[in-house]
């Protein structure tokens, strides 16, 4: 297990992911737009304390070089920004995470129900699949659902994500 993992798993596993969202990042104008319309549509759904949630996934859009806007829309169309759902098929939190991506990704303790965490899991997974499939993301969108070769799943994130930019 290489150190990236070992550290990677310390901050699933102590939930210090969570912390992150307390640090001071540097916003940018686009930044503190884009946390305005991620908080008033997350608003829309009744979220808890969402400025604080449109930062989180601000800051795991970041780490995992991932549009944030896209982010976003992956939350409003899966979750409806309730970090407690959960499918019927088993997908947990924010993101609708499938619990086996934590033994996928080496962290098999990490509690997907916390925000920070599912945020930082669900991300990473979203990543591998725009990586594996070129950045192509109608197709990498496909399969982080599991719904390829449909391309209603992928319509639904640009509708939401258009609402959002």
């Amino acid at each position: 297990m290489g150190l990236a993992t070992v550290l990677l798993a310390a901050i699933l596993l102590l939930g210090a992911a969570s912390a992150q969202a307390d640090e001071a990042i540097p916003l940018t104008a686009s930044d503190r737009v884009f946390i305005a319309s991620v908080a008033t549509d997350a608003r829309v759904f009744h979220a808890a304390e969402p400025e604080g949630l449109a930062i989180q996934i601000l800051q795991a859009a970041r780490r995992h070089s991932l549009d944030p806007y896209l982010v976003a829309a992956v939350i409003r169309v899966e979750s409806g920004y309730n970090p407690y759902a959960v499918s019927k098929a088993g997908a947990l939190g924010l993101m609708q995470v499938m619990p086996f991506w934590r033994e996928v990704l080496a962290v098999p303790r990490a509690n997907l129900m916390k925000p920070a965490v599912n945020l930082d899991v669900g991300c990473q997974v979203l990543a591998r699949y725009l990586k594996q499939y070129g950045g192509k993301v109608t197709r990498a969108l496909g399969a982080y659902h599991g719904s390829w070769p449909s391309r209603v799943y992928p319509q639904k994130i640009e509708k939401a994500y258009a609402a959002l930019y």
